[in-house]
C-alpha cells in the first residue's frame, strides 16, 4: 500500500510522466549500461590476473629462497654429524682402554694376596687381609668400567640449531571477478516518483499531531501490512469546511472511506445515540464511570464524509456514474481494548480494525477500477483538498507532482554517467 502525501497535485499527470520517462530511460540508457558494465568486468578481470601474477612470481622467489637457506642448514648439520662421529669414536677407544685396565684389577688383588700371605703366614690377620683385597679387586673392576661407560654415553647426537622454516604460501589475492548484477543502474523511475509522492507522517512534536493522529497511524500501518501497491491511501483529507475523511483508501478493490475513532471504554448507540463511558479510579481508590456523548455521531459523521466525496467526484471525474463505484467503509475504531454496546439503529457499518482490515483486504477486484480511474479518484479529492485549504491560508501551495518525474529522471542520467565513468 502506498500512502499520498496531501501537499501534491496533479499526480495522474505526474504518474503517466514518470512511466514515459522510464521507458525512455531504459530505452536510450540499458545499452550504455551494458556496455560500460563489459568493461568494467574487464578491467577488473586484467588487474586480477595482474595482480596473480605478481603473487605468484613472489611466491616462486620466496620457495627459492627457501629452499637455499634449508639446503644450507643441512650442510651445516651434515658437517656436525660427522665431527661427532669422529670425536664419538675417539672416546669409545680411551673408554675400552680404560675399562680394560678397570678388569686387570682382580688380578693384581690375588697376587698382592699370594705375596702376604707368604710374609703373614703364621699371622691371625692373614685370612682377613687376603679376602679385602680379593673382594675389593672384584667390586671396584666393574664399578669403574660403569662409571667410564656413563660419561662417554653423556656424548649426544648433534641435532639441527633452528626448527624449519615453514613453507611460503602463495597470497590470497580473491577469488576470480564475476559480472556485476544485471541492472547496476536502476532505470524505476516509477517506484521513485511513489516514494517522492508519499506520506511522511507527522513527527512526534509536530504540533498538528493530536490523539486522533495515533489511531490513524495504527490503522495505516495495519493495512500497509496486508494491502499490495495497487492500493493508495489518502490521511486526512478536507471533504468539506470544517469535515475532513481520516482515511480514504482507494485500490483494485474499489474506494473506502473511513472514519477513525481512537477511543477506549464502554461504546454505545442507542436509539441512534451515541456516547462513551469512562470508567478509571480517583485518588484514594474511588471508581468513577464518566459518560460522554459524542459531540457528532460517528455514523452521521461517516455519511457526511461519504456524501461530500461522491460530489466532489461527481464534478471533477469524467463520468463518474458510469463507473458505478460505491463507496465503501464507515466507522473504525481503533484503539484495542474497547467493548460495545451497538443496536442495529446505526446508519453505518462499523467496526474494529480485525474487522476492517480482512474486509478490505478480501474484496473482489473491480474491473472499472484501473490504474487511470484509481489516480483520477485521488486527483480529484487532493484538488478539493487544496481548493478548501487556500480559502484557510492563501500562501500554501501544493507541490507539482509533474515536476517530480523530470527531477528523478535527471538523477538517473547522472547515476548512469557515474558508473560509466566509474565514479
Amino acid at each position: 500500500m502506498i500512502t499520498v502525501d496531501l501537499g501534491w497535485h496533479s499526480v495522474f499527470g505526474g504518474w503517466l510522466l514518470a512511466v514515459d520517462r522510464q521507458a525512455e530511460l531504459a530505452r536510450d540508457l540499458e545499452p550504455v549500461v551494458a556496455e560500460a558494465r563489459e568493461q568494467r568486468h574487464a578491467g577488473a578481470l586484467a588487474d586480477w590476473e595482474a595482480r596473480r601474477g605478481v603473487a605468484q612470481r613472489d611466491h616462486e622467489r620466496r620457495m627459492a629462497e627457501w629452499h637455499e637457506r634449508d639446503s644450507l642448514r643441512r650442510r651445516e648439520l651434515q658437517h656436525r654429524v660427522v665431527a661427532w662421529e669422529q670425536e664419538h669414536a675417539a672416546r669409545r677407544a680411551l673408554l675400552v682402554a680404560r675399562v680394560a685396565r678397570a678388569r686387570s684389577l682382580p688380578s693384581l688383588g690375588l697376587a698382592a694376596a699370594g705375596i702376604l700371605f707368604v710374609v703373614l703366614v703364621t699371622s691371625q690377620l692373614a685370612y682377613g687381609l687376603v679376602a679385602a683385597l680379593v673382594g675389593g679387586a672384584v667390586i671396584c673392576g666393574p664399578a669403574v668400567a660403569s662409571l667410564l661407560a656413563i660419561h662417554v654415553s653423556r656424548l649426544h647426537a648433534p641435532v639441527a640449531d633452528h626448527a624449519e622454516d615453514a613453507l611460503p604460501t602463495v597470497e590470497d589475492i580473491g577469488s576470480r571477478p564475476q559480472p556485476e548484477p544485471e541492472q547496476p543502474v536502476s532505470f524505476a523511475v516509477v517506484a521513485s516518483w511513489w516514494a517522492g509522492v508519499a506520506h511522511r507522517g507527522l513527527g512526534r512534536n509536530d504540533p498538528n499531531r493530536n490523539y486522533g493522529t495515533e489511531g490513524e497511524e495504527l490503522v495505516l500501518a495495519a493495512l500497509a501490512r496486508r494491502l499490495a501497491d495497487d492500493h493508495v491511501a489518502i490521511p486526512g483529507p478536507l471533504v468539506k469546511s470544517r469535515l475532513d475523511a481520516d482515511l480514504v483508501l482507494v485500490g483494485s478493490t474499489g474506494l473506502w472511506v473511513f472514519e477513525v475513532k481512537h477511543v477506549t471504554g464502554l461504546i454505545e448507540c442507542h436509539d441512534g445515540s451515541w456516547q462513551q463511558t469512562k470508567t478509571y479510579y480517583e485518588p484514594g481508590g474511588r471508581q468513577v464511570a464518566e459518560v460522554k456523548p459524542f459531540r457528532l455521531a460517528p455514523d452521521h459523521q461517516w455519511l457526511l464524509e461519504r456524501d461530500a466525496i461522491t460530489q466532489t467526484l461527481r464534478s471533477r471525474v469524467r463520468r463518474w456514474d458510469d463507473l458505478g463505484i460505491k463507496i465503501r467503509g464507515g466507522v473504525l475504531f481503533s484503539l484495542p481494548g474497547a467493548t460495545f454496546d451497538i443496536d442495529g439503529t446505526h446508519k453505518s457499518d462499523w467496526g474494529t480494525l480485525d474487522y476492517w482490515a480482512p474486509k478490505v483486504c478480501e474484496a473482489p477486484n473491480l474491473a472499472q477500477m484501473t490504474p487511470r480511474a484509481v489516480l483520477e479518484i485521488i486527483d480529484a479529492i487532493l484538488a478539493r483538498n487544496h481548493q478548501i485549504q487556500r480559502q484557510k491560508d492563501h500562501r500554501r501551495e501544493p507541490g507539482s507532482a509533474i515536476d517530480l518525474a523530470p527531477q528523478l529522471s535527471a538523477g538517473v542520467v547522472a547515476a548512469v554517467e557515474d558508473y560509466r565513468c566509474g565514479r
